[in-house]
């Protein structure tokens, strides 16, 4: 499946779980993270964001209490957003959170549960939804705006090891698919590099990687290309 028919499937069982009745949502999580975990890119940006992140802090300063009452706020960063709800999810998956208490404590409605949930909805997965996909999409998505380029020369080294990856893959045993996808975060990777956009190489870099590892034959040279990026003047 193509990295767009990952991202359609994840976004499908998201809007399941969000429009689910109350009783029933806690099954439908589960479909969320299974949906993620089944998608190469969608697991790498994940996994890019959650490394070294202090889930317990975060969680503390979103979820606080103010005069008894729960009071619920999102981070601003669309990491941030991914990294927390990500993890709060799966904690409720895991049975380390309850999710009915959770919309009890900090999405309480006087309409019910079900309200409740719907504020729950609004309020976290939404926004999720809308990071997940935004960054996703600027992976795969080729329409960027104009923007200034950095030198040619200072990128020299990236840009040899990159046509020499493309050289390879080109006569490599993977699918014709793996190669497209493969082919097309190496051009994202130059990309981010030519406009000084750290994050965004981070985020690629992670999904070349992570590919690397799973697809036998692949055999993209991560360490010389993480070596020439270590070069390069952001």
């Amino acid at each position: 499946m193509s990295a767009s028919g990952e991202i359609g499937v994840f976004n499908k069982k998201l809007d399941e779980l969000i429009n689910s009745k109350y009783l029933l949502a806690d099954g439908k999580v589960s479909e969320v993270l299974k949906a993620i975990a089944s998608s190469e890119l969608l697991y790498d940006i994940i996994a890019h964001f959650i490394k070294d992140y202090d889930y317990a802090a975060a969680k503390a300063k979103s979820l606080a209490e103010t005069g008894g009452k729960g009071v619920f706020c999102m981070p601003e960063k669309d990491e941030d957003i991914i990294a927390l709800v990500f993890s709060l999810l799966f904690e409720i998956d895991d049975k380390k959170e309850d999710l009915f208490a959770l919309c009890n404590k900090y999405f309480y409605s006087a309409e019910g549960n079900q309200t409740s949930y719907g504020n729950f909805c609004s309020a976290v997965l939404v926004p999720f939804g809308e990071a997940v996909n935004k960054t996703a999409y600027k992976l795969i998505n080729a329409d960027f705006p104009e923007v200034k380029k950095r030198a040619s020369g200072a990128l020299s080294g990236l840009k040899i090891a990159l046509s020499e990856e493309k050289i390879r893959l080109s006569s490599s045993r993977v699918s014709s698919e793996v190669k497209g996808e493969a082919e097309f975060i190496l051009d994202k990777l130059l990309f981010y590099a030519e406009v000084g956009d750290e994050e965004s190489m981070g985020v690629a870099f992670t999904a070349l990687k992570y590919m690397n590892k799973s697809v036998d034959g692949l055999d993209i040279d991560t360490d010389g290309i993480i070596a020439e990026i270590r070069k390069i003047n952001l």
